[in-house]
């Protein structure tokens, strides 16, 4: 019972919302880093507008390879190139993707509320990030949303934020190290079958 209320009929979440100020950002990212592994040299950051069949292919092999299952498949890659989104990936010097991280513009479905969220004109939302298990702790995260800032910059997005889990302390952690501005909470409620959100402010579309 308490399952199908808490889904159906009233549940409230909130999430940690973080805001990055491209106006600010004034670095030229990391191209490449040691990979730190015996058969890969380096490893390589890169931002990515659009696919085909070559770079397709290159992520069915990387999903294969994650440790759980991936959140989003190629047909849903097709649709968010479609939307304007962006890529930044992590590949090896053999063209091995394992890492990535997007950014979402205009709108995005957010899967753990299901529901859509509506992103201001010239802001970006940064979510669905994954680094391979042996290439974690390295700091790929930081430097491909280092990549994303930069891209983003040029072209003139001025702010890209973040929602988070509360329990996630890890993840807090990263983005506070990152300078990344904690601007308050996204709350999401379910009341008799309708969902509800209410976003900071300063996100606000």
């Amino acid at each position: 019972m308490k399952w199908y209320i808490k889904k159906n009929i009233y549940s409230l979440h909130k999430m940690h919302t973080f805001a990055y100020d491209l106006d600010s950002y004034n670095r030229i990212p990391v191209e490449e880093i040691d990979s730190g592994v015996s058969d890969m040299k380096k490893l390589y950051f890169k931002h990515i507008k659009k696919s085909d069949s070559v770079f397709e292919s290159r992520m069915l092999s990387a999903f294969s390879k994650m440790d759980f299952k991936p959140n989003f498949n190629i047909e849903e890659l097709r649709k968010r190139f479609g939307l304007g989104y962006f890529l930044t990936i992590t590949e090896t010097e053999h063209k091995e993707i394992v890492g990535w991280t997007w950014a979402a513009v205009k709108k995005v479905f957010f899967d753990d509320f299901n529901c859509y969220i509506k992103i201001k004109p010239k802001h970006a939302f940064s979510y669905s990030t994954y680094v391979h298990k042996d290439y974690r702790g390295k700091k790929l995260n930081h430097f491909m949303k280092e990549v994303n800032f930069y891209n983003l910059k040029q072209m003139d997005y001025n702010c890209i934020w973040a929602l988070v889990h509360t329990w996630n302390k890890s993840s807090i952690r990263s983005l506070q190290n990152m300078k990344w501005d904690s601007i308050g909470y996204y709350k999401f409620l379910k009341l008799f079958y309708m969902n509800f959100h209410y976003p900071p402010e300063s996100v606000k579309s």
